[in-house]
């Protein structure tokens, strides 16, 4: 009897580790396709700061 409680739960214990780390390996996937989706727009410049204008006297 105390065999069969040993084996069964080194037996859980092996699948749950398993499990854990395949249920981690899916969500970072779908982590980084989710990030691939909707990627992050650039800045422009009614969104962020007024864009820089540059001046006729400057390149000289």
């Amino acid at each position: 009897m105390w065999i069969e409680l040993i084996v069964i739960s080194a037996v859980v214990g092996v699948l749950t580790v398993v499990g854990t780390l395949a249920w981690w390996k899916l969500a970072d996937n779908w982590v980084d396709d989710e990030h691939k989706r909707f990627k992050p727009r650039k800045p422009t410049a009614r969104a962020g700061k007024p864009a820089e204008q540059k001046s006729a006297d400057a390149s000289s």
